[in-house]
């Protein structure tokens, strides 16, 4: 019996890897993801963050309170393991393609990203940089969602994966 739950646990733990990388398998217009990814509003929510390093056992992770302003840009109020504020309300990158994707604004990223997209119960957006200085940090970012965003994944060329859940209700 321990064998069977050990068998369904690596099952399940495999799976969800496959389904999130899956998306990579679908090229999409941009057409396509405007039509399909609903009109999102400003959220106040509380957010989870794993960070993996290549090489490492380790599994750093962190959580807190998330406000997204479309007005305003992104803000994360980091309550463990350290407290700190990490606003990102000018035009960092990551504000930019967050805000671009919320706000439908798919110009700027069709210039720097390939399109990957597919939309079952929940809809699911890869990002693949072609911008050659974003490709020599970036191999990709993962956004999916229903009425809101609830996972991003940045993975990085040298093999870090940040994973960040909000946990909107």
């Amino acid at each position: 019996m321990k064998n069977l739950w050990k068998i369904l646990i690596v099952y399940l733990i495999t799976s969800s890897c496959v389904l999130a990388s899956d998306v990579f398998n679908h090229p999409a217009s941009v057409q396509t993801i405007i039509k399909s990814i609903p009109d999102f509003k400003n959220v106040n929510c509380a957010f989870t963050q794993t960070k993996t390093i290549p090489n490492s056992p380790a599994v750093l992770k962190s959580g807190g309170d998330f406000v997204f302003d479309k007005n305003k840009g992104v803000v994360f109020y980091t309550k463990y393991p350290v407290k700190m504020t990490t606003a990102y309300t000018k035009n960092e990158q990551v504000n930019k393609i967050i805000n671009d994707v919320i706000n439908k604004k798919y110009s700027s990223l069709e210039k720097n990203f390939n399109f990957y997209f597919v939309n079952n119960s929940v809809w699911e957006l890869g990002l693949v940089p072609k911008n050659p200085q974003m490709k020599r940090y970036v191999k990709s970012l993962y956004i999916s969602g229903k009425t809101d965003i609830h996972t991003i994944e940045i993975r990085n060329v040298d093999g870090t994966v940040t994973r960040i859940n909000f946990k909107v209700g």
